[in-house]
This record gives C-alpha cells, structure tokens and sequence, in this order.
C-alpha cells in the first residue's frame, strides 16, 4: 500500500510538540506560498518551498508532489502557459496550511501568542520595514538572522539603486555593469554617494510605513551592529537636524517626531536643536497656543455642517514622550503639564484611549501611544492608569495573535503594543532605553494626582435638614467619582454664603491641604455677563446653565433614561413631558428656564409613562439616584459640566 502523500499522523504529531512561533511561522508561509501563486507549477517552485520550510519534509512527500509535474509545451504567442490552481496541484500543502492555522488560534491569547505572530516578519526583514521585528527580538537577546546577512542584503539593494540612479552611477557603464552585479563593495558605494553628494535611503517601506522607515534604518544600525554604514548614519542625521529648522508641518510631522525619538542612535548622532524645533513646531497650536493637540472639526447632520474644536489625543501623546527623550530648553513646559492632563482626563472607562474627544471607541494606536508617555515619564500615579488600559489591549488581540488597524503598518503596530504592554508591567526590556534622555530634575514632572484628583469643591446645599440635603453635593460626587475619585464636594450653603466665605479658611484649607485645588462654585441664577466676570475676578467658578437640574434633564439624558429602561419609542413623549412642565411653571411666573421648578411636574409624569419602579420616592431623590448617573463620561452633557466645574 502506497504512503500518502501527507501523512496526517506525522503532522499532528508535529503540531502537538511544536513552539508556538514554529506553528506561526508554518502556517504564515504556507499562507504565503498559496497567496503568491503565479498558476505555473515548477521544479524550482517545489525546491523553494522544500528549503524554506524544512521542517514540511517529515509529513509531505515532495518527490511525490515533484511527479505531479505537467510536461508544457515550449511557450510562444500563439500558445501561453496553461495556469493551474494551487489547490488543484498541491491540494496537501493548503490542508497543512488550514490546520497549522487552527493549531495557531486555539494557543492562548497574550503576550507570546503576539510574539510567535511577529516572528515570521523578523525572519522576512531584509532592506525593508520588517526590520522593526528583527529589532524587537534582538532586544530580547534572540538573534533570528545575523548581521552580516543583513549588511550584505543593504549592500545589494544600494548596488541596484546605483544602477537605477544616473546621478550616482554618472552614466559610467562599468559602474552600472559593477552595480547590477552587486560586485561594488561598500567603500566603492560610500564614495559614489559622497560624490554625488546624495546618499538614496535604500531600505523600502508601504506608504503606512514611510513616517518610521528613517528610524528603523538607526533602530537597525544600532542593535544588529552594523557600524559599516557610518557614513549612511551621519547624512540621514544631518538631514533630521536641518530640515525642520526652515518650519513644521504639525500634522505630517508629528508621527515621525514619535519614530524618531524611539531611536537612541537618532538622538546621540542628531543635533538637538534640530530635534527640539520640531517639537516645538508641533507644539504651536494653532487653536490655542498652550494645547497644541486641539484641531478644527467639521461635523455633518441634518443637512449642517457644524463646527468643532476637538482635541487630537495621540498629539499629547506623542509630545509628552518626545519631551521626555528630547528633554528641550526652550519651550513652555506648561505644554507637558496640559499634555498629562489631557491623558488622564481623556481615558474612557473601558481603560482605552480614542483618538479624539468626540469620539467615544477605544483606539489601539491611541491607546498605545497614551501608554507608552506615561510609563516613560512615571508621573504620580500613573500605574492605575497604564494597568487599566493593559487590560483592555490584551482584549483587543484578535484571534492569531495581533493587533490590527485597518490602513495601519501591521509590524510595528504590533510591536507598540507589545511594549506598552511590557512598560505597562513595569519591564523596561524594550528596544529604546527608558532611563535616558530624563526630564530635568530641577522641575519635577506633575503629579497626575495633584492636578486631577485633588479637589475640593464647595458647591450650593446645606448638610443640614432633611429636604434637599446635601443634593447638588450627592450629584456631583456620583457624576464626577469615576473621573476624580479624589474630589471632594461639600455643601456650603447658599449663594450668599459662598461669595461671602472667609479667605482664612480658605488659606487654612490650602496649608492643611497643599495638594488640593480649592473650587467655589454657583449656579448661574440670572446673573448678568458682568457680574459672572466680577465673580470670576474673585476666583468664583459660575455655572453656565442656570442650575444643576438644567444639565439632570438635559435632552440627552432624558433619551438616556428611556434607552436604560427599554422604553426608547417613549422619548419624544417624555421630552413633551418636561417642555409642558416647564411651560407650567413659567405660567407661575418662574423664569423661562427654571428646570428646577419644573422638576416636580416632570417626575410624577415621567414615572407614570414610562412605568418607573424605585426610581425615587420624591422629585430630590429621582434626580439624585436616577438621573444623576445618566450623565457619564462619552455625553456632551458630562463635558460641559466637567468643563463649567474643572474648567477641563
């Protein structure tokens, strides 16, 4: 009886006991071969994939596959060659391609998953972006290919460029017969491009890799070692220190900014001054001058075009990092200060960052670069932040193991997330050293804590009595625990009494307290702009809704309430509900926007539509227990009372 061609057994046998980068590797080449198949069966075809995959010999039979061979005709116009499927012609290879690939999903997710997922791109890299994986694993002490295969590929890919490029080969024919031979050596490569004053960057990159490709030619001279391209290293340097001198493109700019500064050879070799006028040109925001990340938006709806000022995340990210490695002189570090601010402000509840504050999904990338500034820099605080967002990028893998961003440079997405994670956990085995480039000590980095945590608000309420006890201070401190688990909110009494507070206790608090930010707070009432002005000159923050019940029955919160009991075709009737209340109530001569003496109206009518049970037994409880925790983190309604509030 005939062996068959696959033996199962032996490729089972072969799963069972194999790594997990073995397994990836298996199966990302044969998804390649497959993929990449031109229609015409070969002898040279069967020994590739033979040699490339050894390991293949122990359960496929290649001599077997090699009979398979057609005999073609000699190939003329009249006659082309006849393409033959793949699964036609080696159906056993694209069997061990399906079942190394549900061999790779059932291993368990994590950090090693992702690695054995990568591992296959650090064994393609040669000149090209694929050296980013070579990188990371030399960085944790495994060499996957040495470093003279890899000087001796760039040296052939510089060889082709001076055979394409008649500025470097001078139209001479023996350089250009020398080049497309690759028999120029490096020091006959290195004058020709001192010659022509043009030194080509030869490694090639995807239009999504293009803003990292100069940093990953440092990352790879530095760690592979490959000191022979000195002269390569000095002329990229030179033009990474002149070219942003002349002005900066704040958003084509700012993602090579990142890159570059993850090279610890770009920024040894580099002038400093060239480097911090880029950050600083990134750091000239055009909306406002100390937060550069706020960009100009265009929302459409309803046939409008409404504009926005949204702030860009990954600009804070990336300029906090920056300026940790940079460690600039000459730009206001209120910059950084506002940059930390934003990061913690900005985390949603799932641990994740978005992209911009508008938007309320988690972002990988963003969330990556958040991570990566705030364990390199090590504010007060910081490790909850880094820990909850760890949590979510591992729920992000997906099921062979990585990250995936569509449009995005899949290597060194990947390798982002794997050392967020890792800085995350506090392991600094990285491919950039964590501990150089430090801030100047003489300003210490800002606590996160001290400035988003540590409040004390005294808002409107007394603590005393039994109705209305302490209601705008409960609210708050529902709405605004998550965020700032630290604030404290206390009654304070009437208005009067606010304005009217001692300074001594307030000087008392602040040395009991020195960390805390002390906030007085009204509602707006009917105060004219002139009088909010006056009050703020004597450090008073006004709302800029007429009360707290103005932002608890807000539209969208009142579509929230009936989203949360299931009750979403009820919204228009409830929203009729609160404009008849109010109508009333301005029939009893209260101002036109007194929700909160429409509030009572709105409760027994609100509970008998939509059927409430538990909500509250009285208007005071309903808003507190009920409407309260409706105002969260992703509605515009938190953001503006966060903004009336913390100014934030």
């Amino acid at each position: 009886m005939n062996e068959p061609i696959l033996n199962k057994d032996k490729m089972n046998n072969y799963i069972a006991s194999a790594t997990s980068k073995e397994i990836s590797r298996i199966w990302q080449f044969t998804s390649e071969t497959i993929w990449r198949w031109m229609g015409v069966p070969s002898i040279e075809r069967i020994d590739a994939i033979q040699s490339n995959i050894p390991e293949l010999k122990v359960f496929i039979d290649f001599d077997a596959i090699r009979g398979r061979l057609p005999v073609f005709p000699e190939q003329n116009d009249s006659m082309p060659w006849v393409t033959v499927k793949f699964e036609d012609f080696f159906p056993e290879l694209v069997e061990v391609r399906d079942q190394f690939h549900k061999a790779f999903i059932a291993i368990e997710s994590g950090v090693i998953k992702a690695e054995a997922w990568l591992y296959h791109s650090a064994l393609e890299a040669g000149a090209n972006a694929d050296l980013e994986a070579l990188v990371y694993f030399r960085s944790q002490g495994e060499t996957i290919t040495t470093s003279t295969d890899i000087s001796e590929n760039w040296i052939n890919w510089i060889c082709t460029d001076v055979e394409r490029d008649s500025m470097l080969n001078m139209d001479r024919k023996d350089i250009i017969k020398k080049a497309k031979n690759n028999e120029l050596s490096l020091l006959e490569l290195t004058d020709l491009c001192k010659e022509a004053d043009y030194f080509p960057n030869f490694l090639s990159a995807r239009d999504e890799e293009e803003d990292f490709i100069t940093a990953t030619f440092f990352r790879a001279v530095e760690w592979l070692q490959l000191e022979e391209f000195g002269p390569w290293v000095d002329a990229y340097s030179h033009e990474v220190s002149t070219v942003y001198q002349g002005g900066v493109d704040p958003i084509y700019s700012l993602y090579p900014l990142f890159y570059y500064c993850r090279s610890d050879l770009l920024l040894r070799k580099t002038s400093k001054f060239g480097l911090e006028a880029l950050l600083y040109g990134i750091c000239v925001g055009n909306v406002e001058s100390s937060r550069p990340w706020k960009r100009y938006w265009e929302e459409s709806g309803k046939g409008q075009t409404k504009p926005l000022f949204i702030d860009y995340i990954p600009t804070a990210s990336i300029i906090a990092f920056a300026w940790q490695r940079i460690n600039p002189t000459n730009i206001n570090k209120d910059i950084l200060d506002n940059a930390l601010l934003l990061l913690i402000q900005t985390q949603l509840a799932s641990g994740a960052w978005s992209l911009t504050s508008k938007d309320t999904e988690g972002s990988i990338l963003s969330t990556c670069l958040a991570m990566t500034a705030l364990s390199v820099i090590k504010p007060v605080g910081y490790q909850r932040y880094v820990e909850k967002a760890k949590e979510w990028l591992l729920s992000q893998q997906n099921e062979v193991g990585c990250w995936y961003i569509q449009g995005g440079p899949a290597v060194m997405l990947n390798i982002l997330c794997l050392e967020a994670i890792k800085l995350a956990e506090g392991n600094n085995q990285i491919t950039y050293r964590v501990q150089e480039h430090q801030i100047c000590t003489n300003t210490p980095v800002p606590s996160i804590r001290k400035q988003t945590d540590n409040y004390i608000v005294f808002c409107e309420g007394h603590s005393g009595g039994t109705k209305n006890k302490s209601f705008d201070e409960k609210c708050y401190t529902k709405i605004f625990s998550l965020e700032f688990p630290n604030a404290v909110f206390c009654s304070a009494g009437a208005c009067k009494d606010i304005e009217a507070e001692e300074k001594l206790l307030f000087d008392v608090i602040k040395k009991v307290n020195p960390y805390h930010i002390i906030i007085k707070l009204l509602d707006r009432d009917d105060r004219s702009l002139d009088e909010i002005e006056e009050l703020k000159s004597r450090g008073i923050t006004v709302l800029s809704l007429r009360e707290l019940e103005s932002y608890l029955l807000e539209d969208e919160i009142i579509e929230k309430l009936c989203k949360v009991c299931g009750k979403k075709e009820k919204v228009d009737e409830i929203k009729a509900i609160k404009v008849e209340a109010l109508r009333k109530s301005i029939d009893r001569g209260n101002p036109i926007d007194d929700f909160k003496s429409a509030a009572g109206l709105f409760f027994t009518e609100t509970k008998k539509s939509l059927g409430l049970t538990q909500c509250g037994n009285d208007t005071v409880s309903f808003l507190r227990d009920t409407m309260a925790p409706l105002i969260t983190q992703e509605t515009n309604t938190y953001k503006l009372l966060r903004k009336d509030v913390f100014g934030i």
